[in-house]
């Protein structure tokens, strides 16, 4: 139904007002379609496009680092660009979706975008620690078992932001402890920063989201509505982002410098 048909945008006006007399709108309000959460978006993608083709230009990365690692910022790229057009064009979310198969490509897309990370992190821990080769393996085949099961859920059961979510932080986790075994400082805060996004997105989910809309964000720490949990999640996002893409770009993991790169597995 059209958003036009049965209202579930913020009133900004009243919530601008104060929350001072009626409301203006259906209660139970739940698209966040504000400018601060879809130019984030907006964000997320510019800088996944430009590092994926930063990655790509760089000649002196090895091939499977490049194409790794392009995927993942370049898939992730368009999952987030598709959100910010849905919330700004079309004024729905992930939660209140219209446009159920536009929202299932946004999922499908950074889904593929964090297993190509996957694969990256799995090289650096075969590369670095040999010995452990085959425990790469064997998480590699979990994460692919969890990734078709996980793909096959947004599918057919329609997109799920707490499922690709929860698959996207595991994934995260894993690499940090990666990188941080690895000693590549750098990559892993790229990753702790996207984590911290995650955490906060959730931790703030109450007090800026829709359940605070009723009481006019008092609670909420932000600037929301039009500066929100989400778009939080999204600005550290993008900046871990551009933290990881830097470190990838400028210093490989070390089995470069020895002159070759391990496969994933």
């Amino acid at each position: 139904m059209a958003a036009s048909a049965f209202r579930r945008l913020y009133n900004l006006e009243w919530v601008g007002a104060g929350c001072d007399g009626p409301r203006g709108s259906l209660p139970g309000t739940s698209t966040d379609d504000t400018v601060g959460t879809y130019a984030t978006d907006y964000a997320v993608a510019v800088v996944g496009f430009v590092t994926a083709a930063a990655l790509l230009c760089n000649h002196s990365l090895p091939r499977s680092h490049k194409l790794c690692g392009a995927s993942f910022f370049a898939w992730t790229a368009f999952g987030y660009g598709v959100a910010g057009a849905l919330r700004q064009s079309l004024r729905e979310d992930e939660l209140s979706p219209t446009h159920r198969f536009a929202w299932t490509v946004s999922f499908v897309s950074t889904l593929i975008g964090i297993i190509s990370f996957q694969l990256l992190a799995n090289s650096v821990l075969v590369a670095r620690f040999p010995s452990l080769a085959r425990c790469g393996k064997y998480i590699l085949v979990v994460s692919l078992v969890l990734f078709v099961i996980v793909i096959d859920y947004n599918i057919f059961a329609g997109a799920s932001f707490l499922v690709t979510g929860a698959y996207s932080l595991a994934v995260l986790l894993y690499a940090s402890v990666v990188f941080g075994l690895a000693s590549e400082f750098a990559k892993l805060s790229g990753c702790a920063l996207m984590i911290t996004g995650m955490v906060v997105q959730a931790a703030l989910s109450s007090r800026c989201g829709d359940a605070a809309y009723r009481n006019c964000f008092t609670d909420c720490p932000l600037p929301a509505p039009q500066f929100n949990h989400n778009a939080l999640f999204h600005t550290l996002l993008a900046l871990g982002l551009v933290v990881l893409g830097v470190a990838m770009h400028a210093s490989p993991h070390a089995s470069q410098k020895a002159g070759h790169m391990s496969p994933a597995v």
